[in-house]
């Protein structure tokens, strides 16, 4: 057969594609336009390409270690059929990928919308289902890596059979808030800055990123469809007191951060709390003291009450008890 033949009997571009997307915690399969990306099949488009396979070396869970590098893979080959203009995977892979990259165009135009700069974060390429080394990151997950390589990851995920972790647009929006974060704080997402090294920063990292997931879809669980886990609740009861120490659990640490702007949601909105939430870092990023191991994380928190004050005075009182509650902290803004 000719490449012309070949050529021929693929499917035509999609006018829609079936993605899973949601928000409040109502996911589902739905169909919906993906403009950037431009070639469904192979996953290449404006937001970054795919590649399957390869390797991916490094411990992913050591934020001291800066050596992770990505090689190899191959060309993505996705199989699909057009219904009616809407593109219909023919294997799970397919909707993953698909909703992987509708969820980066989604919260992208979510986020500019608000005035926070997110283009120098695209193009970001992905590696789908590459071997992984070191140890920390099961075979089953979705990661950001920004050590120098600025790289989506998306494994294996046979687990899970309500929701694949690749496919929950709050994971995708996680991972896109560790990148959000970098460029931030050290001015560029492909750098994680002087305080990489530092546990307490990437727990402030992690908590920045469930903030970012749970407001942009007004829904404190947003894991839960893939994966229950209490702990990272954002409407529960988390304070630093009962915190795991960062060492051992970044997380623990930073469900106490993104529980605070949680909070700031239920006497707003979820739109001013994120703005604020991202006001917040961006005076926190500037202060150069933190760098020095003079400043804690904890700063963010009393940066965050600072920031609403300016704006929203009448939600200041119910907010510092909330840090009160939470960080056991009163800062001046509070007195």
């Amino acid at each position: 057969m000719t490449l012309f033949a070949l050529l021929a009997c693929a499917p035509d571009r999609p006018a829609r594609f079936l993605v899973v997307d949601g928000r409040e915690g109502d996911y589902a399969l739905v169909e919906e336009p993906i403009p950037e990306l431009v070639d469904p099949g192979r996953m290449t488009g404006t937001l970054g390409d795919g590649r399957v396979g390869g390797y991916l070396a490094g411990d992913l869970q050591d934020p001291r270690l800066a050596d992770v590098h990505y090689s190899g893979g191959g060309a993505v080959h996705l199989r699909y059929s057009v219904r009616d203009g809407v593109g219909v995977p023919h294997d799970d892979d397919g909707v993953v990928l698909w909703s992987y990259y509708h969820t980066l165009s989604r919260v992208r135009a979510e986020l500019e919308a608000l005035d926070i700069e997110v283009a120098p974060i695209f193009p970001i390429d992905f590696a789908y289902q590459p071997s992984v080394g070191g140890i920390g990151l099961s075979t089953t997950n979705a990661a950001y890596v920004g050590n120098g390589i600025h790289l989506f990851v998306l494994l294996a995920d046979r687990l899970y059979a309500d929701l694949p972790l690749g496919a929950n647009p709050g994971v995708i929006r996680h991972e896109l808030g560790h990148a959000l974060f970098q460029l931030i704080v050290a001015g560029s997402p492909f750098d994680e800055g002087p305080g990489a090294e530092r546990y307490d920063v990437r727990a402030l990292n992690e908590g920045f990123a469930d903030l970012l997931a749970a407001l942009t879809l007004d829904d404190p669980r947003f894991i839960d469809p893939s994966l229950v886990l209490e702990a990272r609740h954002l409407d529960g009861d988390a304070t630093l007191a009962d915190a795991a120490p960062v060492d051992v659990d970044p997380y623990s640490r930073g469900t106490v951060y993104a529980s605070l702007a949680w909070d700031l949601r239920d006497r707003t909105d979820p739109d001013t709390a994120l703005v604020h939430a991202v006001a917040a870092l961006e005076r926190w990023g500037d202060e150069e003291r933190w760098r020095e191991g003079q400043s804690g994380v904890d700063t963010w928190a009393t940066l965050l009450v600072e920031e609403v004050a300016t704006e929203r005075p009448d939600v200041v009182s119910g907010l510092c008890d909330d840090l009160q509650r939470r960080f056991a902290t009163t800062p001046p803004v509070c007195e």
